[in-house]
């Protein structure tokens, strides 16, 4: 599994990603940045919007395959909050790749309406459920490599929520992060001040020019 962002330039968006520390990949026909643990693919068609992107290679129920149409990334349907997901055969191997500047990724996160609906979704396409439940409000899924996916119930998080957004947690060291993306030149989406007792900023959301969310959190 990777995530696909847009652009709507191409350069713009390379730049973005290698100001954040991202290592681009060798493809000579894929735009591909990776910081270990992520696979990112910038995709210049103008009607790709952010999503996840998911191996074909699975059989889907046709409750899924009967939503499929047919895009520059191979076919697609929306989750049920509307997120898009990519299934696609082409077989993107990684290559080496250093951490970036945003700390250590945790998943993708997604801001749901239909928990019950959106767990049951994730399991048709190759997801299982990990912790949570939808009676807590939240709930994780793995899937066979282990990319995590955690969703959660509406009016949860008390700042800007972009769907898709991976997730970084980097615990009493997002201090440091956050001011080494203020010296690399990253601008912020948000600084959020919510949850300190001093009003300090130790949280910020980044947002790549394709719209793709990126949350820096303590945990």
């Amino acid at each position: 599994m990777h995530v696909i962002t847009p652009c709507a330039n191409l350069n713009n968006s390379i730049r973005y990603y290698q100001k954040l520390g991202y290592t681009q990949l060798e493809d000579e026909e894929l735009t591909l940045f990776s910081d270990g643990k992520v696979l990112i693919q910038i995709h210049a068609d103008r009607f790709i919007r952010p999503g996840i992107c998911v191996s074909s290679d699975r059989p889907l129920p046709a409750k899924v395959k009967d939503h499929l149409i047919e895009t520059a990334v191979g076919y697609a349907c929306t989750d049920p909050n509307g997120v898009w997901i990519y299934f696609t055969d082409q077989l993107i191997l990684e290559g080496d790749a250093r951490p970036s500047l945003l700390g250590n990724f945790e998943g993708i996160s997604l801001e749901v309406h239909r928990l019950e609906s959106s767990v049951a979704f994730y399991n048709d396409i190759g997801f299982e459920v990990n912790s949570g439940s939808a009676d807590a409000g939240w709930v994780s899924m793995k899937d066979a490599n282990g990319t995590s996916i955690s969703m959660m119930k509406p009016q949860t998080c008390p700042h800007l929520f972009f769907n898709p957004g991976l997730t970084y947690f980097n615990g009493g060291k997002n201090p440091e992060i956050i001011q080494a993306l203020r010296n690399a030149g990253v601008k912020f989406a948000e600084e959020v001040t919510y949850f300190n007792p001093k009003g300090e900023v130790d949280n910020v959301i980044l947002r790549d020019p394709g719209g793709l969310g990126i949350f820096v959190f303590n945990d």
